[in-house]
């Protein structure tokens, strides 16, 4: 083998290396593009940065969370409030172009990628962009449960809760609510296990988790929440 060639495999490994990490940041700009990385959401969104700080405040207002701390300069914004049980929220802007403006979403320490999307969602509509992905009465089932953005309050939902359960003739072995949260834990057939928790995000915002047995049970969790609903809207 000549003794240039290992070289010359080297540089080429180096350089399409190279080229793809440049396409990565090129893909990774495009507007309308969510990633959720490392406890925050990331987000590209078409529009101005002036645009997007209002749609920033508005959601703020609209979630009923508190500011705590607010700055921008031409070139970035920073928003800090707090949610239900004092979680922190944190929304960056940066400007990429006159209409180009990347978002990105940190809630608490460790980041919570329900509640960022729901944010998210909400900075969308107030920006008149569409996206029914994450918008409220939209369900997701992740590793085990079902998840899912209600918009009503927290007390309506645990009502409808308890009324699904028992529509349902499950034998309710739990149940506790405090001002922010609830739980419910009922029996099935065959004595499986149903877990509904429930989070006030705002006044007429809640989270509800649904899990069926220790490893979840996407059907029949589903089920549970089509019930649930009923029972809001009905």
């Amino acid at each position: 083998m000549p003794k240039k060639l290992p070289f010359i495999i080297l540089l080429g490994i180096v350089l399409l290396s190279g080229g793809g990490c440049a396409a990565l940041r090129g893909g990774g700009a495009a507007a309308g593009t969510v990633a959720y990385v490392m406890g925050e959401l990331r987000s590209m969104e078409e529009a101005s940065l002036e645009r997007t700080w209002e749609a920033a405040q508005k959601t703020m207002e609209d979630l009923e969370f508190i500011v705590t701390s607010k700055q921008k300069d031409v070139l970035t914004a920073r928003l800090i409030a707090r949610g239900a049980n004092d979680k922190k929220i944190v929304i960056q802007l940066k400007k990429v172009s006159e209409d180009l403006t990347e978002v990105r979403i940190r809630v608490g320490t460790f980041g919570d990628e329900s509640l960022s999307r729901q944010i998210l969602e909400r900075l969308k509509k107030n920006l008149g962009i569409g996206s029914d992905a994450a918008a409220a009465g939209t369900a997701a089932y992740t590793l085990g449960e079902l998840r899912s953005m209600e918009q009503v309050s927290l007390d309506r939902t645990w009502q409808a809760a308890q009324k699904a359960v028992e529509d349902l003739e499950y034998t309710v072995t739990s149940r506790e609510k405090d001002a922010l949260a609830a739980n419910l834990i009922a029996r099935g057939a065959g004595d499986k296990k149903i877990e509904i928790n429930l989070r006030k995000v705002s006044e007429e915002m809640t989270e509800v988790r649904i899990r069926v047995g220790t490893f979840g049970d996407e059907s029949l969790s589903r089920l549970v929440l089509k019930r649930i609903k009923k029972n809001l809207f009905f």
